[in-house]
Parts: structure tokens; C-alpha cells; sequence
């Protein structure tokens, strides 16, 4: 329970986001801060901004947008591989997909499961090319 929330007391401000702050004061003179202005209340609105956070400029947006894309790719990649793999390994001798959409993996033929590997070495030829 303490590593929990110690661990919490560690990520929980990371989560925060910058976002705008109403404060105003109530009939009896206290004051109030939300994040939602209230109704019929005059407020003072407050920008409060990430101390954190970095502005990425065009170049380094384009850079990590790249990167991302690249990344994706490689992980299409490797689970076509790993498809091509898993359907083509004799040791597996019974492969089972959903082929008729109703929720339900069933047992492929041996025409399925040629159909299905020809379908799956076409995915890492298509996901493999860079």
C-alpha cells in the first residue's frame, strides 16, 4: 500500500495538464478556484501552463512524426513475420481463426491455412519494404 502511494505521489503531477483556472468569490466573501467557471459569477480567468512542457518546433514535430511512422512500420513488420511464422510452423498442426466473423476461432482446413499463409506473406511484403 506505501509503494503504491508513494509510486502515485510521483506520477499523479506528471498527469496534470495546463488548462484554465476560474477564481471568484462567493456571497460570504470566500474565495473559490475551479476549473469550470460558475454560473452567474463574476471570475477572473487564469491561464496556468505546464512548467514542463517543451514546444517542439516544425523540424523536431516532423522528426518525431517520422520517427513514430518508422516505428509503426517495424512493428507491422515483425508481427507479419511472426504470423508467417506461427502459420507456416509444422509443429503447429492445428491453427484456429475466425474466419466467419461470429466471435468463435474454429479449426482451419489445409486449403484455409495455405489461403491464410499466402494472405500473410503478402502482409510482410507490403509492411517489409521500407
Amino acid at each position: 500500500m506505501r509503494v503504491l502511494l508513494l509510486v502515485s505521489m510521483f506520477i499523479f503531477p506528471m498527469l496534470c495538464h495546463a488548462g484554465e483556472v476560474y477564481k471568484w468569490r462567493d456571497k460570504d466573501g470566500n474565495i473559490h478556484y475551479s476549473d469550470v467557471e460558475p454560473p452567474k459569477q463574476t471570475t477572473q480567468r487564469k491561464v496556468v501552463k505546464n512548467p514542463n512542457a517543451k514546444v517542439l518546433t516544425p523540424e523536431e514535430l516532423a522528426n518525431k512524426a517520422k520517427a513514430e511512422k518508422v516505428a509503426a512500420q517495424k512493428a507491422a513488420c515483425d508481427q507479419a513475420k511472426l504470423n508467417v511464422s506461427m502459420i507456416s510452423d509444422s509443429k503447429n498442426a492445428t491453427i484456429n481463426m475466425d474466419l466467419d466473423g461470429d466471435g468463435k476461432p474454429e479449426p482451419l482446413t489445409a486449403a484455409q491455412r495455405a489461403a491464410q499463409a499466402e494472405r500473410m506473406k503478402a502482409a510482410v511484403t507490403i509492411n517489409c519494404t521500407q
